[in-house]
């Protein structure tokens, strides 16, 4: 069986969030290959060869092009409801229970599919199983990501750099290595990172980085990092307290996901595929 994975196409007049291809890199990391990538918003077209498909995720643009086409095998795993849509996949119930058990990322979601009677399963999100980093950075550098207002307020440190998720909607292949390239400064760069974005957050966390998190609408896909966050002395004794109190509706973590829950969340999707693919 041919082995996809998710790629985005965005709607006229909507930046590319590179949060998205940070989860689909999380999940490539699990698969043995990719032999080509769908766009998210647009499987129901699919016409090709039968293939596996991870449904990691927030879904979605499109939610009236569910469900997917009858060539794709899907694998629910980190798989998020956007509320308004939850109409719109109620009407599929048959679809989500013909493919349980549906792996939520959130809990939101977990209680969305279990109310529709399907099984369904806390996956948390595959942005949490990236490695853990070898190293520390040698300088001091604060990445803020989405987060501008902020760079007055830190005082400690001199250098700063400012981050943008969203981009220019450029061709999906140079979405996918620009979202490998800003992963890979964060790991070698970053010795805090200050940011409004999940999915800078998460990663971040996941490889071991001092991160201090502040959604812009704290919501049930961002209460995830409820399960896992709390406050780390070591950054707040390192000049932060100010900025724990700038704004409400914020949530401090600490710098490292515990290694067995990265380990649950990666050993249960990579089961899921072996036991597909066999």
């Amino acid at each position: 069986m041919k082995i996809a994975a998710l790629s985005f196409q965005y709607p006229t007049g909507i930046l590319a969030n590179i949060g998205d291809w940070i989860q689909t890199l999380a999940v490539e990391q699990h698969l043995p290959r990719v032999d080509f990538y769908l766009d998210r918003d647009s499987l129901n077209t699919y016409q090709g060869d039968e293939c596996l498909l991870v449904m990691n995720g927030w879904f979605s643009h499109r939610p009236e092009a569910w469900p997917p086409s009858d060539r794709i095998v899907p694998i629910f795993h980190g798989f998020h409801i956007t509320p308004g849509a939850v109409e719109h996949y109620r009407r599929h119930i048959d679809y989500f229970k013909k493919h349980a058990p549906i792996g939520c990322r959130d809990q939101s979601t977990l209680d969305i599919v279990k109310s529709w009677g399907v099984e369904a399963y806390l996956s948390y999100c595959t942005t949490l199983t990236f490695p853990t980093r070898t190293k520390a950075p040698e300088e001091e550098l604060v990445f803020l990501v989405d987060a501008p207002k902020l760079a007055h307020r830190i005082k400690r440190w001199k250098e700063k750099l400012s981050v943008q998720h969203e981009v220019a909607p450029v061709s999906s292949a140079v979405q996918r290595e620009f979202a490998k390239d800003l992963l890979a400064m964060y790991r070698d760069k970053a010795s805090l990172v200050v940011t409004s974005r999940i999915h800078a957050a998460m990663p971040c966390m996941a490889m071991g980085i001092p991160t201090l998190y502040m959604p812009k609408n704290p919501d049930g896909r961002t209460n995830i990092i409820n399960e896992f966050g709390d406050p780390s002395s070591e950054v707040i004794e390192n000049g932060l307290r100010e900025l724990l109190g700038i704004r409400r509706k914020r949530i401090f973590i600490k710098n490292k996901i515990n290694e067995s829950l990265k380990t649950q969340i990666s050993k249960k999707l990579r089961s899921r595929v072996e036991e597909t693919l066999s």
